[in-house]
């Protein structure tokens, strides 16, 4: 997990894994990137993981900040469409596909697999996405709200790009693919809660176009119960190492390799 701004995951005393970062389908913990500071897990023990991998070096914290010579994230509304263009890849209208239009969306069943453009905001209901290794890439030329769980099966990607923000609404409790925000991204909650917690199952970039937008969660699971916030993340991050391994070449980055040859 990356936040350039610094981490910050105030882990309350009580909790039942008191880490950041727990195993996931490889048998291990993610590694922590603070960026511009060193990480803050709260005073009552927290910490990255059950092996405290972080990036960095203590007491004198180096930083480690994304650079790109884009001056975009490879993720960005910008950077998927210039690609496209200069592939020369038709980007095919979303409107189409969507039974109630593009503010009330619900996909068909059998949607095909392109690069779909959305000429404005999306709001998206529930849909499971056709496997058989399929894969999907849907530009917003606005902002996305996520209003229903999404789920993309394994062997199959989904990669959401919103010039705007993308916000997943309150009542969701499940996402899957990678959502890319060139603004913010936000996950909604209700001031009081109880609201269900949310698992994230993929990646989510927010700032893509290095503006300013940050990663927002408003998740409140309350304060009673045995579920709440005092011993359970009310947003959790799952890997999906199908994804890294699936995803089209179209969004994989180029490696070079740079050789002086003579002086």
């Amino acid at each position: 997990m990356r936040i350039d701004a610094g981490f910050t995951d105030i882990i309350p005393s009580g909790a039942f894994d008191p880490f950041a970062s727990v195993p996931g389908a490889a048998g291990t913990p993610g590694i922590i990137f603070s960026g511009r500071q060193a990480p803050d897990f709260g005073a009552f023990g927290g910490q990255a993981s059950a092996l405290n991998w972080k990036a960095g070096e203590f007491p004198f914290w180096k930083r480690d900040i994304y650079t790109d010579s884009h001056n975009s994230v490879p993720t960005s509304y910008n950077f998927l469409t210039t690609i496209a263009q200069s592939s020369e890849i038709p980007l095919v209208d979303l409107g189409p596909s969507c039974s109630g239009g593009l503010l009330n969306c619900t996909l068909p069943g059998g949607l095909g697999h392109n690069i779909y453009h959305a000429d404005g905001d999306l709001n998206l209901n529930a849909y499971n996405f056709p496997g058989g290794n399929q894969d999907y890439i849907i530009l917003v030329k606005g902002d996305l709200t996520i209003k229903g769980n999404i789920d993309v099966p394994l062997g199959s990607t989904v990669i959401f790009s919103a010039k705007g923000k993308v916000t997943v609404n309150v009542s969701v409790t499940r996402i899957e693919g990678l959502y890319s925000a060139d603004t913010d991204f936000k996950i909604a909650g209700t001031p009081l809660g109880p609201d269900p917690r949310l698992f994230a199952e993929g990646t989510i970039v927010a700032n893509a176009a290095l503006s300013g937008g940050s990663f927002q969660n408003e998740r409140n699971l309350g304060l009673l119960g045995a579920i709440n916030n005092g011993n359970t993340p009310s947003v959790t991050f799952v890997e999906r190492p199908d994804f890294i391994l699936n995803y089209p070449d179209f969004v994989k980055q180029e490696k070079r390799v740079w050789q002086e040859v003579a002086p």
